[in-house]
């Protein structure tokens, strides 16, 4: 008898969590004024000289009449760079206020895959242009293959990059390895951007990444999953608004019966429908994104979108929270799910210098040679305090008893004062003149 529970206990315990084949963690958390950007991009497409393929490019979603999927067509590689050197290239650019600061970046991939194809063992390998800039060849910090649905998938942290170079660029991926000839072939990639702003609202902002694959062809029941999240903070009153950003691949503009809950309260908006979130489209609060080449409307395959769900009556998300699932089902089709992001308003009626930083002073500011911090041994384990440039790089490690900090070397500008300590890590500007 023990014997069979346990059997029986395996076999749920698969088809419950046996499409996560890698769990959900934080890559990436901070409370900043600012916000989450993506870009993204697909690796392969149909012929767009084809007039059904660029039909089906040009369909919007939701209002179209002629949604299409991959497996109608046959998927060759993008190529837009007119560089003989790649095989594959598509690009998108950054569009944010230049008041914004480049806090962390992070550059993922994926494509349908198997080990015949060209290229297989050079699948974590990828290239990268800025501003159509000489390509960097980049190596994946993490891969995950998955069989079931086969396919592959991988991280790059590229912060020090996008710090490196103008703010608002344009970038370049080439050399995604993913299958072609034949339909129903997908790949993709998205670069997440977190960055701050004065100007916008204190949010915690959280990039988690891992492989979900929800399919209806490898589960012979209606497949779904729930991915778990934790780790972010909701005011501890007051509304609580929010975005909920979702990277996935494999999905049909055709097909529907897939759909996002987040706390078990259905995910939709004007261009995703209930029981069609995955609807191929790439997409911020209902827009398509505008900067992408090629700019398809059907992306044939990936969805890389942020949605601003109505939470007044806190259906998705209370007060005082620090947890949440976000489920994924679908009853047609396959769903890979790579990334989540979320994106948490702090609406309390405390400031962003008294929430994070509170009693922390600095002056005089503006300054021409020396600033004093004061009430740093108010904080609680205080981990680290730096002097940051403008784009946010490390000019100087402050020690944490250092109540003076000498700026008279440094050139007129804005910097920033970086302290991290229980409550978080927050940013006070110093402007030197």
């Amino acid at each position: 008898m023990k014997n069979t529970l346990i059997l029986i206990f395996s076999i749920w315990s698969f088809f419950l969590f046996g499409q996560i084949h890698q769990p959900f963690s934080t890559r990436y958390s901070t409370k900043q004024k600012g916000n989450i950007k993506f870009l993204a991009n697909v690796s392969v497409f149909c012929d767009l000289a084809d007039n059904a393929c660029s039909n089906a490019a040009m369909d919007m979603p939701v209002t179209g009449t002629n949604p299409q999927d991959n497996n109608a067509f046959t998927a060759q590689y993008v190529d837009v760079d007119s560089d003989a050197s790649t095989f594959m290239s598509s690009s998108d650019s950054l569009d944010l206020s230049l008041s914004s600061n480049i806090l962390w970046a992070g550059l993922y991939w994926g494509a349908k895959i198997n080990s015949s194809t060209t290229g297989y063992a050079s699948r974590q390998n990828i290239k990268l242009s800025v501003n159509n800039g000489t390509y960097q060849a980049l190596t994946a910090d993490e891969l995950v293959d998955i069989t079931s649905t086969p396919s592959y998938f991988c991280f790059k942290d590229i912060t020090s990059i996008v710090q490196s170079n103008p703010q608002n660029s344009k970038y370049t991926v080439a050399d995604l390895i993913s299958r072609t000839g034949g339909s129903n072939q997908w790949g993709g990639w998205s670069i997440v951007f977190v960055y701050q702003n004065d100007n916008e609202s204190l949010r915690d902002l959280s990039v988690f990444d891992g492989v979900a694959n929800i399919s209806l062809f490898s589960n012979p029941s209606t497949p779904s999953v729930s991915i778990p999240l934790s780790g972010f903070q909701t005011p501890t009153s007051g509304p609580v608004n929010f975005e909920l950003g979702v990277i996935a691949h494999e999905s049909d503009r055709q097909q529907t019966g897939d759909e996002l809950k987040f706390n078990n309260v259905n995910i939709f908006d004007a261009i995703h429908e209930q029981t069609n979130i995955f609807n191929a489209t790439i997409s911020n609060n209902e827009q398509l994104t505008p900067n992408r080449t090629p700019d398809l409307n059907n992306t044939l395959g990936l969805d890389a979108n942020i949605y601003v769900p109505d939470n007044s009556n806190l259906n998705y998300l209370q007060n005082n929270t620090t947890s949440a699932n976000v489920e994924v089902s679908t009853s047609a089709e396959t769903i890979i799910i790579q990334v989540i992001t979320t994106s948490i308003d702090d609406v309390s009626s405390l400031n962003y210098n008294d929430f994070i930083l509170n009693g922390i002073d600095i002056y005089p500011n503006p300054t021409s040679d020396i600033i004093t911090l004061k009430g740093i041994s108010s904080l609680t384990d205080v981990s680290y305090i730096h002097l940051l440039d403008n784009k946010g790089a490390l000019l100087r490690k402050i020690g944490i008893n250092e109540t003076q900090i000498d700026l008279s070397s440094l050139s007129t500008g804005i910097y920033f004062i970086e302290i991290k300590h229980q409550l978080g890590r927050g940013r006070i500007k110093v402007v030197k003149q």
